[in-house]
């Protein structure tokens, strides 16, 4: 017990004397609460005092009421310190108070209202150092609490200080050290001597929130648990540590081992202060930060002269680190600037990030596993005025990223290798090194200008960008494959060799290239907006797959051999290529204005495009299969060789070609105004086409038009000496002028003309379908030649002139105009072919004229006049009259022969077999010495039909006229065939077989003749009926009349057969044969004048009354 209570308590008054309400300035309760507190207590102060033995006279310990150590430290020095020297010095969990109070009690929050310390004698201490001159390390358990006025509070300990939940109270500066203090000449701490030792926080930690500045110096540190504070300062290593600033003096080496860290932070530690300074200054000795390091109101220095291990580092201001080498485990941050310099090499693992500035430094290689950034706000947004700079003997950003919202500097000696990394500047970028690896996605990006100064850019699969500004790169070699480089402004690059196998090379504003090799094969780009200027230097230019445009000029120089099969060379604007060879397989070359190729040797454009305003083409020859060279206003192309256009296209307004030779198999040329070609030697147009708008002008030696197709919307004008157009077209809107020796028009081909064509040929041949055809006039001049139609068409609506004939095969053709023509010719075979015309129709053939299955007719009057002609299911037609002569034989076995009006058929012999026609709307006449054999055939007219001939041989047929019949012949055989009238039947015939027969007539039938055979036959009337024969058998036959029948025949046989009329019957002859069923009869009057008459079985009836 304080034997100082007794001293005071004897010294009062009795109370019973004289009562009083407060004794010693306390309330008479408070003080009750005070004794008994003591009394309760008592047992308990030897155990809570065992902690902490003093070794100094100056220096008492007490306790509180509660059993919290009291401290009453000694009387302080001049200088305001309060030195206390102790055995052991340790804390327990409920605290230690350092008594620096000069009132007589003083309240604490620890051990309540304890008494003043009179060692101060009324002087509190400004500074209470607590120093350990035991053996043992100090354990720090408790709060630490200075009791009356605030002063600084100084643990020194050389064997070692642990704190397990240890605080300080009402105090503004807490050191910890295990150096020996060394004070000044004014009494004060001047410097600590670190020897050794170890500070160490464990389990609960510290908690030095409430003090203003908390100092650890000591030659190692440990941090288990977590270290609050507000300004923290650690200084480890052997050293003579400046009390005040804290600056460090490196101890003459004493031999002793050096320990493993410096500092040694686990995962279970943290430090949490407002500012904080960890140094450790022992060469070798690494820093290992595990757990947080939090700076929240100042910065975070960190200085080691080892190997520097950190885990999360935050500061509101700036954190500073330096050390023979660092590593940085997990976030990092700065509120102003991050600072690292690294004497080795340097890690970065996670993140390291600052609102303003990161600058690193390592001498040795930084190696960048997560991010760097500046420009991070403390919440996480970001701002525009983040700078870093790196500078690296070797910079690895492989997969990671380096940001700075603002300009970004990497100055490295070596390489730098970005694969698949990051790094990016919000304004400016200044990248330089011997090698920037950027393979694998990496990405160098600003915002503002860009600057990469390299020996070696790989660039594969890469981006170097610059989102708004211009961007240099020079490099003796360039690998861009599949990479990208790009500029919002001017890109600018010099290398000595640029592969940019499917990369891409683009520019908002200007591009400019200089290398002696670009290879830009693969899908790769190059793209200036305003403009590209390529120099190759005399190199090989490989454009095989990509593209280069610009929207604004184009300017390619010393180009040499040039390779842009499947590429793209385009321009908004004007542009010139000239290389000794190009190679355009699948290519393309644009131009919004114009283009001019200048090539040394062939000029392949195979599959390949060539388009602009202008194309202006030179070369030794041109491969052009699937190809297009297209211009909208003027394409000229000059060939000392040939032009091979196989499925190819030229196309422009004006087109004009001149060439050795042109093969446009399957290909398209076209001026859309003018298309004019000059073709030194072969013309191959097939399955092609030439065509023009206004005016077509083609000369060659020989045309091939297989196919094709050649034509002008308006003129044209061909020349060549042979034309085969077999299954093309030719043609032209307007007028088409054709000059050729011999043209082939077979297989459908077309020759037409919108209003004219004028064809001058010596052989023209149109089989299979050929067809020449003029919606206006067309004028045919075979010059003394052949005419082939053979399943061709001829066809004009205006006038159609055919002259020069001299043989013409029409065989299923078609020869017709819409207005008269005539043909004349030696021979025509028109067989299953058509020779019409909607007028009239002429055909004067010399020899003749055969047309099986063929048609000849007219709208108006058909006249044929040929030696023979046959029209087997043939048809030969007027719509107004058919006129034929025919000096020899007219065949018309199934065919037809018409008319609308008359027919008129004078003809040697007449065959119409078979289901022959002759048919006329009108009248139909025809005359032959000879024949007209019309078995199963048919002679048929609405109006008169006139027969004069030498025989008639209508067996099986049929003769039918709509007005009068008259048939005038030597003989005729009717056996089932039919003679019909619907007025008038009139026969004039010496000898007629009608056996199964019939002549009939609606009106009146009159024959005339010596011999009728009428056996099984029917001659009818429906008006009067004359006959006057010689000899008339009439056997199971029938002739009968619906009104008067008159018969003069010499002999009449009619056994079976019947001699009947509705009116009168007349019958005159020498005899009569009425035998065996035979029937005379009449419902009139019935006459018989006839020398004999036998009409056994027979009957002769007559109603007459």
């Amino acid at each position: 017990m304080d034997v100082r209570l007794f001293a005071f308590m004897v010294g009062q008054r009795s109370a019973t004397i004289q009562p009083r309400e407060r004794f010693c300035g306390l309330p008479k309760r408070g003080l009750a609460f005070i004794l008994a507190n003591a009394m309760f207590w008592q047992p308990l102060w030897a155990q809570a005092a065992q902690g902490i033995v003093v070794s100094a006279p100056n220096t008492t310990l007490g306790q509180a009421g509660n059993g919290v150590p009291v401290v009453d430290i000694a009387a302080p020095n001049g200088g305001g310190l309060s030195h206390n020297r102790f055995k052991d010095y340790n804390v327990g969990s409920n605290g230690v108070i350092l008594n620096n109070a000069t009132a007589r009690t003083q309240a604490t929050q620890l051990g309540g209202i304890v008494l003043g310390n009179a060692n101060l004698k009324g002087k509190a201490a400004k500074v209470i150092l607590n120093e350990v001159n035991g053996t043992r390390p100090s354990q720090l358990r408790g709060y630490t609490e200075v009791a009356g006025q605030s002063a600084a509070v100084i643990v020194a300990n050389p064997h070692g200080i642990s704190c397990n939940g240890c605080g300080f109270i009402n105090t503004p500066h807490v050191t910890l050290t295990t150096g020996k203090p060394v004070l000044n000449a004014q009494g004060a701490v001047a410097r600590y001597e670190v020897d050794g030792g170890s500070v160490s926080l464990d389990g609960a930690g510290l908690n030095a929130d409430n003090v203003e500045r908390f100092d650890i110096i000591t030659r190692s540190a440990k941090l288990n648990a977590q270290l609050h504070a507000r300004e923290l300062n650690i200084i480890t290593g052997r050293n003579d540590v400046d009390a005040s600033s804290l600056a460090t003096t490196a101890r003459a080496g004493s031999g002793s081992s050096a320990p493993g860290l410096a500092i040694d932070s686990t995962a279970l530690g943290g430090m949490y202060a407002g500012t904080i300074k960890l140094v450790g200054t022992e060469a070798g000795v690494g820093v290992r930060l595990a757990g947080n390091v939090a700076a929240s109101a100042g910065d975070m220095q960190l200085d080691a002269n080892g190997h520097l291990s950190v885990a999360q580092v935050s500061a509101s201001k700036a954190v500073k680190v330096q050390a023979a080498s660092i590593e940085v485990r997990g976030p990092m941050y700065a509120g102003t600037e991050v600072r690292l310099n690294s004497a080795g090499t340097l890690v970065n693992q996670q993140g390291i990030a600052a609102r303003e500035r990161v600058t690193v430094q390592a001498q040795g290689t930084l190696s960048n596993r997560g991010v760097i950034e500046a420009g991070v706000n403390p919440d996480n947004s970001r701002n525009g005025r983040g700078d870093v700079k790196l500078t690296a003997a070797q910079l690895d950003n492989a997969g990671k990223s380096v940001v700075a919202s603002r300009n970004l500097t990497v100055a490295v000696r070596q390489g730098v290798d970005n694969q698949g990394g990051t790094l990016s500047a919000g304004q400016a970028s200044d990248i330089s090194a011997a090698t920037l690896d950027n393979r694998s996605k990496g990405r160098v990006l600003s915002s503002a200008g860009q600057s990469v100064k390299v020996d070696q850019l790989l660039n594969a699969q890469g981006t170097v960008a610059s989102a708004t500004g211009a961007l240099a790169v020079q490099a003796s070699t360039l690998d861009n494959q599949a990479g990208e480089l790009s500029a919002a402004k001017q890109l600018t690059l010099n290398a000595g060799q640029l592969h940019n196998q499917a990369g891409k090379l683009l520019s908002g504003g200007k591009l400019e290239v200089v290398t002696g090799q670009l290879d830009n094969s693969a899908g790769a780009r190059i793209v200036g907006d305003k403009g590209v200027t390529l120099d190759l230097q005399h190199g090989h230019w490989n454009n095989a797959g990509g593209l280069l445009h610009t929207a604004g000029p184009l300017v390619l120089r010393n180009l040499t051999e040039v390779s842009n099969r499947q590429g793209e060379i385009s321009s908004l604007g004007a542009y010139a290529l000239a290389a000794t060879s190009l190679d355009n397989q699948d290519g393309k070359l644009l131009s919004e204005h114009d283009l001019t190729l200048r090539i040394a040797r062939v000029l392949d454009n195979t599959r390949g495009l060539v388009s602009a305003a202008n194309v202006d083409a030179r070369a030794t020859g041109m491969l052009n299969q699937d190809g297009k060279l297209l211009a909208r206003e003027q394409l000229a192309v000059q060939l000392e060789g040939a032009l091979d256009n196989q499925r190819g296209e030229l196309s422009a307004s004006h087109t004009q070609l001149d060439t050795a030779s042109l093969d446009n198999r399957k290909g398209h040329i076209q001026g859309d105004q003018r298309l004019h070609i000059d073709s030194r030697g072969a013309l191959d147009n097939r399955s092609g086409t030439l065509v023009a708008g206004q005016y077509l002008m083609l000369t060659s030696t020989t045309l091939d038009n297989r196919a094709g197709k050649i034509g002008s919307d308006a003129r044209a004008q061909l020349k060549s000496t042979d034309l085969n157009n077999a299954g093309g077209h030719l043609y032209a809107a307007e007028q088409l002028i054709l000059d050729a020796a011999d043209v082939s028009n077979t297989d459908a081909g077309l020759i037409r003309a919108g209003q004219q064509l004028h064809a001058s040929v010596q052989r023209l041949q149109q089989a299979r379908g050929g067809r020449l055809y003029s919606a206006g006039d067309l004028h045919l001049n075979l010059n003394g030649g052949v005419l082939d139609n053979q399943g061709g068409l001829i066809h004009a609506p205006g006038q159609l002139l055919l002259t020069g004939l001299t043989q013409l095969d029409n065989r299923q053709g078609e020869i017709s105009s819409e207005q008269a023509f005539g043909v004349t010719a030696a021979s025509v075979d028109n067989r299953a072919g058509v020779i019409t015309s909607e007028r009239d129709l002429s055909l004067n053939i010399e020899a003749s004229l055969d047309n099986t299955g063929g048609e000849v007719s007219s709208g108006g009057r058909t006249r044929v006049q040929a030696h023979r002609l046959v029209n087997r299911e043939g048809a030969v037609l007027g719509d107004q009259s058919s006129e034929l002569t025919i000096s020899e034989v007219l065949d018309n076995r199934q065919g037809v022969i018409g008319a609308g009006e008359d027919l008129q058929l004078q003809v040697g012999r007449l065959d119409n077999r078979e289901g022959g026609s002759l048919v006329s709307d009108g009248s139909l006449r025809a005359h032959t010495a000879a024949v007209l054999d019309n078995r199963a055939g048919e002679v048929r007219a609405k109006g008169l039909i006139e027969l004069a001939l030498g025989h008639l041989d209508n067996r099986d047929g049929l003769v039918s006229g709509g007005d009068l019949l008259s048939v005038r012949a030597a003989s005729g055989d009717n056996q089932g065939g039919t003679l019909h009238a619907d007025r008038y039947l009139q026969l004039f015939v010496d000898t007629l077989d009608n056996r199964q027969g019939i002549l009939r007539s609606k009106a009146t039938l009159d024959y005339q003749g010596q011999h009728l055979h009428n056996d099984q036959g029917l001659i009818s009337a429906a008006g009067r009926l004359q006959l006057e024969a010689g000899e008339v058998d009439n056997s199971k036959g029938r002739i009968a009349s619906l009104a008067d029948l008159d018969a003069s025949i010499g002999v009449l046989r009619q056994s079976g057969g019947a001699l009947v009329a509705e009116g009168a019957l007349s019958l005159t002859g020498t005899a009569v044969d009425n035998r065996a069923g035979g029937l005379i009869a009449s419902n009139g009057a019935l006459l018989l004048k006839v020398d004999t008459l036998d009409n056994r079985a027979g009957e002769l009836s007559s109603h007459s009354r």
